[in-house]
């Protein structure tokens, strides 16, 4: 039978008295002695404090049981640490820093939108709540973002989004905001935010005024964790 090269152990994390509060799980092979942490997750209202001491004793428990992906002569077939991948942020990372051998840096994907105006206009109760907790609450305008080669034109009316629409005529002096290529999808899925893609990308430009801060309350940077399955 095939087996995929990416699997999980899952543990259930309980209470005392055998409630369910969370889970983690772990890669069932070691790689050079270490075992891998891929998620934690603990339900809202547990303690991360007291939690950590028990999750890292059984984390050793689980990993001294697993043995080397590839054996090495003279490299002992044991457990010698453990690393969490567990994206940029994660609340383990700050409880227990004197503990943390090794922190996996997320990896990170080419993302393509098939329909982008359809898109934007799906998550649009998302990005109205955003607006909706900034400095510019009840925004009444039109945000033109040119791509060089395309656009999309975004129609707000009191901080609601009317309607999102492909803008044909795409040209620099009437953008709101300008991204060429496809760095408007970084700052879409939270991978850089507006000040970063300026620095990496010197031909972004925000001709309108407020064009920069909108854009940084509709798409602020977010800590990832990506899974791979295969």
């Amino acid at each position: 039978t095939h087996e995929a090269s990416m699997q999980y152990d899952i543990q259930m994390i309980e209470t005392l008295d055998g409630k369910p509060v969370g889970y983690f799980s772990t890669v069932p092979v070691l790689y050079e002695g270490k075992v891998y942490i891929r998620g934690l997750e603990l339900a809202e209202g547990i303690s991360w404090l007291k939690a950590a001491d028990p999750i890292l004793r059984q984390i050793r428990k689980t990993g001294n049981g697993y043995t080397e992906r590839t054996a090495v002569e003279k490299k002992p077939n044991k457990m010698i640490g453990y690393c969490f991948d567990l994206g940029e942020d994660h609340p383990i990372y700050h409880l227990i820093p004197e503990k943390m051998p090794l922190i996996q840096d997320p990896y990170a994907y080419y993302i393509r939108v098939a329909d982008l105006p359809g898109f934007l206009q799906m998550i649009s109760p998302v990005l109205e709540e955003r607006l909706a907790r900034s400095y510019m609450p009840g925004y009444t305008d039109v945000l033109r973002l040119n791509f060089y080669r395309s656009g999309v034109q975004m129609s707000f009316e009191d901080g609601r989004i009317k309607a999102v629409e492909p803008w044909d005529e795409a040209h620099f002096n009437g953008a709101s905001a300008n991204f060429p290529g496809r760095t408007f999808l970084q700052l879409l899925f939270g991978y850089r935010d507006v000040n970063q893609l300026e620095d990496a990308f010197p031909d972004i430009y925000y001709p309108k005024a407020g064009a920069k801060y909108l854009l940084s309350v509709l798409f602020p940077r977010k800590p990832s964790n990506v899974w791979a399955f295969a």
